[in-house]
Formats: structure tokens, sequence, C-alpha cells
């Protein structure tokens, strides 16, 4: 309840820091008040400096938990200081739904599958008589004297959109629960008339009441001006009295005391208002009455309206206001309150609850308002009240039935000052330092964490039986592994498996784990988290089998780090390894926690002889960041021509360069460039598709060696292959144009990887590929999830759409050889994704000089797309075609995709080939050349 005040003197600008009361003066309540003030602010101000914004003393204060059915939340006994603004909790076993000052908070019904933020807010408010009745004196008859001010505390929750990652992300809902209220308000005595004559005192000027009054002005509805509505009292809302229990229901109510006289009394024609202490707290002012008759024998009181809705209500007041109707309507303009006192509400939002406090003084006839200068233009000033502060407790999450699940504590704690320990100290991490330590974030966590930098679990040495050590950590302990300087000899794979969050270093390539005779040098399996750094492996065997093994190979570790690394596979004749290989045999978990992660930075990748950089199946989130990836020269004879050609797959790809499409007769194919040649004995025809070189040699050589049997085109074409055959196993059986093209290919020798970065398997969420190098590759850069479809499967699981994919500034030389022909082919290659960008990628295409001259992509997008593609900005250079674009039919429409193909440079594609895509797809084509 507002007290009877003359007026409110106190301003922090002022910077006063006591009252000091004269001998023989009159003492005003002003004054008194002021004091208060002055000793209130220094000690809010004093506990905001030492605490700062908000805190609690360490302990349970204020501490949201969950209740055992998980439907309702506990609040913690203690103290927790807004603003420095004292909050205290002083109930044991205490529940959201029965906080004393928050009736709205029951009953408590969440949202399913929601997370909200349980906050604590708190003003101050006056405290009468009517209120709490010990406040009177009963030895002096019990009169009204002063007043007290009390805190009103309340947790709140808010439900958020999205789920923060902890209480200190950015919560975009904070700013509008914490913010002040923004509207304003100017107040002025009415000016007089310029037109009249200044020597002259103007009818109705100024401030005309014979007596004293603060004017009270209260938003009764928020809104902007013009929406939000007002009510206002000469006497600071003070005019109360307390209704009788009993007494509600109809119109008619009793009350205690019809006031101190007929000034500070109720009468008819008045508007009243019915006060709650729920009204109060929730800031929800109900509609206001109007009296329409008083009897003064029975204290009895007639309203305009019921009072049903506040039946089994108590501790009922009923407060006097002064305006002539239910509510005045706020505006920009000049609005008379009476005898000359004038408001105006300029702009901002207004809140219910929200209030000014006016003198008027009948000896100036004016009223005090800044800047208390006369005839001045009166400043636009925020509310003086309620001023509410505001801190967050937690973050309470529910499941799919509405039921809380977790609480996780949002509360800033201080120790007293006598038990500071480093671990109450901040620490904020110095990039500069680079110890990484971007987690820790006290002054304890940084000295825990430095502490276990020069330490580790196991310290190993070449010459140790690393596999022995290593198994003797137990199954799910974390350990972390430092291997010192020197070349570690590995009779077979170091197998690390079933542990729990391991962490392995070394000096760097000072460091060197050599697996002569294996596929992988380490290998990880079954453990949580897996960071390997600085540290060179080298494996120097094949197995050519359905898995393909990595020199650094992870199975079913759910998070991986590999940086500043080398690694080395040995090559072969065809796909078999990797340097990296990363592979999930378990379908991911929907908890974001336990979803697979892989970050892959700062490696230097060194692939055999088609074998592939990095290859990673089945994890949600990827990141290749700043890796060199490029092929192992041949290792001399062992993948020399004489030795490779004894695998079945490498002798085919050299057959395809001398035969290819075979078509028996002269008919020209129905599909128009598969041939290149005609060979013909007798009356019989091949067609075939040779290296260019060789189309004269073929008919040369059959005329040198013709065929034994020949008499059908079946027996012309098989005699050709024995040909190829004898020719790739024996040397001398090379003449003419064949000779010079064998020597071609055993020459040149080139080692091309078969793939530098992979991303499959069936589930990628989120893949970025960036600033990477990659050379010397038949495929730069391949991601594309899919599976084998078996019949039966549902169609809704027949394609399997990967999330975010990026892949940009990356370096790309693609290596075309004879003994590439038949492969698969690209520079980078995406398939089936919902958003993609593909930008500023610097692609280069190398035929050597035996080559095939087949079609070959710089950048190809296939399959199905989603709604946002853009590739951009990229140079692509010597590649058949520049970029080709095949999103899945049917399109989807112009105005519900963003597909962008612009800014691409595609030097030397084919005549129409720099961009490539379907008709009628709605792709938009922009600043592409040539």
């Amino acid at each position: 309840m507002p007290g009877d005040y003359s007026r409110n003197t106190f301003d922090p600008r002022r910077h006063y820091s006591g009252v000091l009361m004269q001998q023989g003066r009159v003492q005003l309540d002003a004054d008194w008040n002021e004091q208060l003030a002055i000793a209130a602010h220094r000690a809010q101000a004093t506990a905001a400096d030492v605490i700062g914004a908000t805190g609690t003393p360490k302990g349970d204060g204020f501490k949201i938990g969950k209740t055992a059915d998980n439907r309702n939340l506990s609040i913690g006994a203690g103290r927790y200081y807004l603003d420095g603004l004292l909050c205290e909790q002083d109930a044991t076993g205490l529940l959201y739904t029965t906080q004393p000052d928050h009736p709205a908070a029951a009953p408590l019904v969440l949202a399913a599958s929601r997370t909200y933020l349980a906050y604590l807010t708190a003003w101050e408010d006056e405290v009468t008589h009517l209120t709490d009745p010990h406040i009177r004196e009963l030895a002096l008859g019990g009169p009204d004297t002063a007043l007290r001010r009390r805190v009103v505390w309340q947790v709140r929750l808010a439900p958020l959109a999205a789920s923060p990652a902890d209480c200190t992300a950015p919560i975009p809902e904070w700013a509008g629960l914490s913010a002040p209220s923004s509207g304003t308000l100017k107040a002025r005595s009415n000016p007089p008339d310029p037109a009249t004559s200044p020597c002259l005192l103007a009818p109705g000027a100024g401030y005309t009441r014979l007596e004293n009054q603060l004017y009270r002005v209260e938003i009764q509805a928020g809104g902007g001006p013009g929406t939000a509505t007002f009510k206002w009292s000469r006497d600071n809302a003070s005019v109360e009295t307390r209704i009788e229990p009993g007494s509600i229901g109809g119109t008619e109510i009793i009350v205690a005391d019809l006031g101190k006289d007929a000034e500070l009394g109720f009468a008819p024609g008045q508007w009243v208002e019915i006060v709650s202490h729920a009204s109060e707290v929730e800031r929800s002012p109900a509609p206001l009455l109007q009296i329409t008759d008083v009897d003064p024998a029975r204290s009895r009181i007639t309203l305009s309206g019921s009072t049903a809705a506040w039946a089994g209500h108590s501790g009922l007041r009923l407060r006097r206001w002064d305006q002539g109707a239910a509510a005045v309507a706020t505006g920009s303009g000049w609005i008379d309150l009476e005898n000359g006192v004038q408001v105006s509400f300029p702009a901002g939002s207004y809140r219910a609850g929200d209030y000014w406090l006016i003198p008027a003084r009948t000896t100036t006839g004016d009223v005090e308002w800044p800047p208390f200068v006369p005839s001045a233009a009166p400043d636009a000033v925020p509310p003086l009240g309620p001023r509410q502060h505001h801190a967050r407790l937690a973050l309470v999450s529910t499941d799919g039935s509405g039921l809380i699940t977790t609480v996780r504590d949002c509360r800033a704690q201080f120790p007293p000052l006598t038990a500071i320990a480093a671990s109450d100290v901040s620490y904020t991490p110095d990039a500069a330092c680079g110890l990484g330590f971007a987690n820790v974030r006290t002054v304890q966590e940084a000295l825990d964490a430095f502490c276990r930098l020069p330490g580790c679990t196991l310290v190993l040495s070449p010459g140790q039986n690393l596999q022995a050590i290593i198994d003797g950590v137990p199954a799910g302990a974390d350990v972390s592994i430092c291997l010192k300087p020197g070349t570690y000899a590995l009779p077979a794979p170091l197998v690390v498996s079933g542990k729990g969050r391991v962490k392995l270093g070394g000096a760097g390539r000072g460091t060197r784990l050599v697996a002569a005779g294996a596929e992988s040098a380490l290998r990880f399996a079954g453990c949580p988290a897996v960071s390997v750094r600085d540290i060179e492996a080298e494996s120097g065997s094949l197995a050519v089998s359905n898995r393909i093994n990595g020199t650094l190979d992870f199975e079913d570790c759910t998070h991986v780090e590999v940086s500043d690394c080398r690694a080395i596979c040995a090559g072969g004749p065809r796909r078999a390894a990797a340097c990296i290989s990363v592979r999930h045999t378990v379908r991911p978990s929907k908890a974001k926690l336990h979803q697979p992660t892989l970050r892959v930075s700062g490696c230097d990748l060194e692939a055999g002889h088609r074998q592939v950089g990095l290859l990673v199946v089945d994890c949600v989130r990827s990141t290749v960041l700043d890796n060199r990836i490029h092929a192992a020269p041949r290792a001399g004879k062992a993948l020399g021509f004489a030795e490779l050609v004894k695998d079945r797959h490498y002798r085919d790809r050299v057959a395809a360069g001398l035969i290819a499409n075979a078509t028996l007769g002269d008919a020209r194919p129905p599909a128009g460039g598969v041939t290149n040649t005609t060979v013909k004995i007798g009356n019989q025809a091949v067609q075939i598709k040779t290296h260019p070189d060789l189309k004269k040699s073929w008919s040369e050589h059959l005329a040198a060696h013709p065929p034994a049997a020949a008499g059908t085109g079946q027996r012309l074409l098989a005699a050709m292959h024995e040909a190829v055959d004898l020719m790739i196993a024996t040397p001398s059986a090379r003449t003419g144009g064949f000779s010079a093209w064998f020597d071609t290919v055993t020459r040149e020798n080139a080692a091309v990887l078969f793939q530098g970065i992979v991303v499959g398997g069936q589930v990628a969420e989120e893949v970025r590929v960036r600033d990477n190098t990659v050379e010397d590759a038949l495929q730069g850069i391949h991601i594309g999830v899919s599976h084998k479809v078996r019949p039966g499967d549902a169609a809704t699981s027949r394609t399997d759409v990967a999330g975010t994919v990026q892949v940009s500034g990356n370096r790309i030389e693609i290596t075309l050889a004879q003994e590439t022909s038949g492969d698969e082919r690209h520079g980078i290659f995406v398939g089936n994704c919902t958003s993609l960008v593909v930008e500023s990628n610097r692609i280069k295409l190398q035929r050597l000089s035996n080559a095939p001259k087949a079609t070959i992509d710089g950048i190809r997008v296939f399959g199905h797309i989603g709604r946002m593609a853009a590739i951009q900005r990229n140079y692509l250079e010597d590649f058949s075609t520049g970029i080709l674009f095949q999103p899945r039919f049917p399109y989807p429409a112009r105005n519900g995709v963003m597909w962008t193909i612009a800014e691409n440079l595609a030097l030397g594609a084919s005549a129409n080939h720099s961009v490539v895509v379907p008709a009628h797809a709605p792709v938009d084509l922009r600043l592409n050349r040539p």
C-alpha cells in the first residue's frame, strides 16, 4: 500500500551521503525518508560492488531442484542478492507452487520436451497496518504511524525457444524478461495563455488547489501510448480501508472505516479498486468500480458492480482513486488531471503498476518536476517504481510427457571473505598462452589443467612392450599416453580398446610408430573419446577386404580428434587402405552428447598408390581442416608395372585402355562416340574404343600376327583380347605402336591417390571440409551417404540424406593416368544433402601423356538436394565439365529453394560445359565464365 507522504526527495544523482537535523526546526517525513533511502542506496551499491550484479553465498540458497515425482520444483533456503537487494528464503521444503508471494505459480503445468529458464525477480513494496496489524502500537490505541518496506521475490519460469548449451550461453528471451519499463512521463502545471499580458495572472494558470498534494499516476493496463490506461490519486493512493471478511459477494461491502474525514474518506461517485495480495504481487490490478452509495452508520459501501470475483479471498482492501472514470487513456498530448496539473506520456511501453509521484505546491502554484527550473520544458522521466531486479537460477528440461528430467544450476555463488579458494576466482583463457585451456573457468581448474600438462598416466619409450602396458589400463579408465621421441617398431597394430577418454601424444615427427607388416599402426575401438596429436605413424601392408583400415584406425569411438600428425599407408593395385579411417558400426544415438564427432586438423597424410587419405563412415559431425593429403612415391619394384598387373582388377583397367566398348560388325553403334576405330579381318569386323595413338596399330598388329581362327566376329574379338593379355604379360609381344604405348605406361609410373577425403555411410548431419590441400588424386573430395537397397525395403528408407555440407577454401589437383580407365573421377562430389555450400575452391586437372581422353567433372552435385545450395567463386582448370549439377527430379518450385551457381571460372571446359544443369531446374546462374 502506498504511504501518506508529502513528497519523495531522494535523487542518487545528487550524491548526498546523509540528512542532518538542525535544532528548533520542523521535522518532515521527506527528510526522514531520504535518509533511509540514502542508507539503503549505499548498502545496495556496496553489496553490488562486492558481490557483483547477482550472487548467493555458497550453499543451497535459492537452488532449484526437482521433486521425487518430477512434477514440481523445490527452492532452497538461503539468501540471494540482486543488484545488492537482499532476498531471503527461510522456509524448508518450499516448492515452486507454494511460494508465499507468487500465488499464480500454482498449478504447475509444463510443456513436453521443452526447456525453461527458472529466474528470480524481486522488488520493494510498502506495508501498512492494514496488511500487518502488528505495526500498530496498541498501548497508544493503535494509531496509524510509520510504514515498513519489504522485499518481494518470486521464482518464475520462462519457456525458451531453444535449449542453451549452458547457463552462460546467450538466451534471446532474457532481454525481454529483464529489461526495465521503457515508458516515460512528463508533468507540469497548466501554463498561462501566451496572449495574456505578462503582468496579469491568467485564469486557471498554474496549480490552483488550496492544499499541497502528492499526486500519484499509475498504469492500470499496460501497452504503448494510446493503448495503455492510467489512474491517479491526489493523496498517493493512500486512502485505503480494510474490507470486512464475509461481506464480499454482491454489490455491497462492509469496511473497517470510511476514512479520517471528508477529504480522506469515501463518498458516492468516487472510483475505487479492490486490492488483494495476489493483485499486488502479480501486478494484475482489478477493474475499478464506482461508489454509488455510502451508509456511514453501518460502514457500508455500495458499488457499481459485483464483488463475486473476490469471494473466498482474505485480506481484501478498498483503495480510492480520484480520476473521473474507470481509467484514462494515455497519450503524447497534455492530459488534465485537476486544478492545473497536467501529464503527458511521450513514448515507450508501459507496464501495469508503473507509477510516478508529482508534488504540487500552493505557494508556487506549480508542480515539482525535473529539471526543477521555472518555465523550463519538463523532462520525460522513467517510472519511480516498482524497480524489478532479476537473476538466472536454473535451466529446467522436460521429457515427452512434460515431466522434469534435468535441472542445471545457473546460480552465481560466492564464498565468505575468510574462505575464498582458487575455485572461487574466475579465469579467462588467453589464446596467446597456448595451453589449450578453452573450457577452463576458474583458477583452480587452470591449476589442475596446468599440472596435467607435463605429466601423463603412461610415459612410454621405444623398446617397451607397449601393448602389454596399455592392456594393463582398466576397462573404462581414462588414460593419457605420452610417447617419448624415437622409432617404435610394432610387430602388430597397437590396440587401445574399451578404455575411457584416451589422449595420446608424442614429439611430432620425432615420435614414429612403424608397423611394417600391418595395415594399421594404431587402432582404437570402443572408447568414448580419443585425442591423438604430434606423432608420425606408418603402416606397410595391405589386405584386400570389404573393410578399409587406416594407419590410424578408429572404430566406434564417439569423439575423435586427430591434430598435427603424419600418417603414411602402403600402396597397391586397388583401394584397400587409408591413412586415417574413422567408422561407426552402431547407429548413432539421438542424444547429442553421444553423437559421433570427428575433427582432423593440421595433418600430413601420405597415402600409397590408389589408396585413400581420410575415410569417415557414419559420423554425425565431421570437421576436416587445414590438412595436406598427397600420394606417396611408388616403392620401387613392389609397385612397378610388372607387379601391379598380377592383380586382376589392375590388368582389367590396363586392358580397358586397349579395348573398350566392343561392338561386332561395321554398323555404327547407336550411341555415338563409344567407339573410335574398326578392325577388319576378311569379312569380319569389330568396332572398339582404344587409345587414339593405337587406331592403326590394331590393324597392323593383326596383319603381322593373324589369328588362327577368326571365322566369326566373336572369334576375332576373342583373338584381340588374347593379344592384349599376351602383351600385358610378355614385353616381347608388344610391337609397333603397342610397344611405345606400354613404354609410356611403365615409364611414367605416377603414384595416384584413389580418393583424398571421403565422408560416407548412412549418417552425416554436419560436414565441414575447409582449407585442405589434396594432390595427385583421382577423386579429390567425395561426400555422400547411401546404403544398399534390399528387396522389400520401404520407399522412405531407400535414400540417405546428409545434413549441412560445407566444402570451401580447398586446393585440389586431380591426376589422370592410363591405369585410371573406368574409374569414377572428379574434383569434388557431393550427393544427397539438405544444405550445401561449395565455395572458393581451386581445382586443377593434370592428364599424363598416356591418359585416356575421358570426360571428368570439376564439381559434381547429385541426388536429393535440400532447399539451400550455393556453388560459388570456384576456380576450375582443364576439366571437360566445370560444374555438373544433377538434382533429383521432380524439381521443387523456384520460390521454395535457393539454388545458386555463381561467379565460377571453368577454364578449358568444352563448349557449353562450364556449368551444366538440367533444363527447367530452378537454379540461379550468375556470372559464370567462360
